[in-house]
């Protein structure tokens, strides 16, 4: 018994050959598109505030761009906007410029001041973070904690150390660090963090570039942290302008109110 042959109209068998090579022709022209596209090669996205911000299957950047927390400032809270104030009024005393607030250094100052790191050999202390220093083009770092510490006072006490400041004989210590790395002239940036560690306020504050580097070079630390402002007279003459100390503890370490203030060296720092 024979099958009955399939039969087609008239000119069936062209268009499908027709569709058959379209398909074809298809299919070869996504492959290369899908190989021009997997063959792309990946960006790496350098810089503070370049980020990734066109990924392609999951796994490779193809594009760069501004980092969402550099691209604006959400507005600074009271505490912090005091604390700007203050770091610019006491640099305004020793010449050096206003710093602009960094957002992005003010995510990582919060995020470890959120993690409440104390240091490994003392558990009453905080530790600096271990970014701190680590180049010329990275963060210097102040930090400040206690029951009653306000914004304020974290920059009082930082620039108090000036008592211990010699100008005529600038020697780096770590019982100057904190006001050096206040009035570092080179430094242009601020960003702050605040948490609550075990019952007490810790701040930490960065600045880019980091202050108190290369401070055995002979002439650094004269040019970056300058005494005073000098004032013009007539004839054009100078004199120096006058820098009042403020009232606040003499010593660093631990006050009447429970504050604290650390400063850690580093190799690479000096």
């Amino acid at each position: 018994m024979s099958m009955p042959l399939c039969t087609f109209p008239r000119g069936f068998h062209l268009i499908f050959a027709k569709l058959v090579l379209g398909s074809l022709l298809l299919a070869a022209s996504s492959g290369a598109a899908m190989a021009v596209k997997a063959s792309a090669p990946t960006v790496t996205c350098t810089g503070q505030c370049e980020a990734c911000i066109e990924m392609e299957q999951g796994n490779r950047c193809v594009k760069c761009g501004l980092a969402p927390e550099c691209i604006s400032d959400p507005g600074l809270s009271s505490d912090f906007t005091a604390m700007l104030t203050a770091t610019n009024a006491y640099r305004a005393r020793h010449c050096a410029p206003a710093l602009s607030w960094s957002p992005q250094l003010a995510k990582g100052a919060q995020d470890w001041a959120n993690a409440c790191t104390p240091e490994p050999d003392n558990k009453d202390r905080f530790a600096h973070s271990p970014g701190a220093w680590k180049d010329a083009n990275g963060y210097g770092e102040n930090l400040y904690w206690g029951t009653r510490t306000t914004s304020t006072s974290a920059v009082d006490w930082w620039y108090n150390e000036i008592q211990k400041y010699d100008f005529a004989n600038p020697v780096y210590s770590n019982d100057v660090a904190h006001f050096t790395q206040l009035v570092w002239k080179n430094s242009t940036q601020l960003g702050c963090g605040v948490a609550l560690c075990g019952g007490r306020n810790f701040w930490v504050c960065r600045y880019s570039p980091p202050g108190n580097w290369n401070v055995k070079t002979p002439g650094v630390l004269a040019a970056n942290v300058l005494q005073s402002c000098p004032q013009k007279k007539q004839g054009g003459s100078t004199k120096p302008q006058s820098v009042p100390v403020p009232a606040g503890p003499a010593d660093a370490g631990q006050n009447q109110r429970g504050e604290w203030s650390a400063f850690a060296s580093n190799e690479r720092g000096n």
